[in-house]
């Protein structure tokens, strides 16, 4: 059965018998409809996409300050004197590995610029027993050099 026969017998039912000229018609009506119809929908998504970069760029005074809070609370905990244990410094590891994956710049600024940050990321490096969250933390800084690089 071709398709101008199902489309007059499925789709227009009371309507008299479609020939091919007007199958073909009614299709490429069809396909214009739902042309227009993913456009507008790629239209959309694309505002709600200006709209959220707008809103990031809004937050990124925030996000800052949430990371100089974050890497100065464990600065005080690395700073206390007695030893640290296993679980603080993986934990600290991995916090400063994941804020070098979310925000590369601003952590990688707060390393370099805060020389107690500094010292104290230097000493749970040398202390850590845990070879792969050493190497993690290791990889993803070199990440987030090169990433911080690379938008410059």
């Amino acid at each position: 059965m071709s398709v101008h026969q199902r489309l007059a017998e499925n789709v227009m039912p009371q309507s008299p018998p479609l020939d091919e000229s007007q199958s073909k018609a009614y299709l490429a009506d069809l396909w214009l409809m739902h042309c227009q119809t993913l456009q507008a929908e790629v239209e959309r998504q694309q505002d709600e996409i200006a709209d959220l970069k707008r809103q990031l760029k809004g937050s990124l005074p925030q996000r800052a300050v949430e990371t100089a809070h974050t890497l100065d609370a464990w600065k005080v905990i690395i700073a206390r004197p007695e030893p640290m244990d296993p679980f603080v410094q993986r934990s600290f590891l991995s916090i400063c590995a994941a804020m070098l994956t979310t925000q590369p710049e601003l952590t990688l600024q707060h390393l370099k610029g805060d020389r107690g940050l500094s010292q104290a990321l230097d000493s749970v490096l040398a202390a850590c027993e845990d070879a792969a969250v050493v190497q993690l933390f290791s990889r993803t800084l070199e990440w987030a050099k090169v990433r911080v690089a690379q938008s410059a």
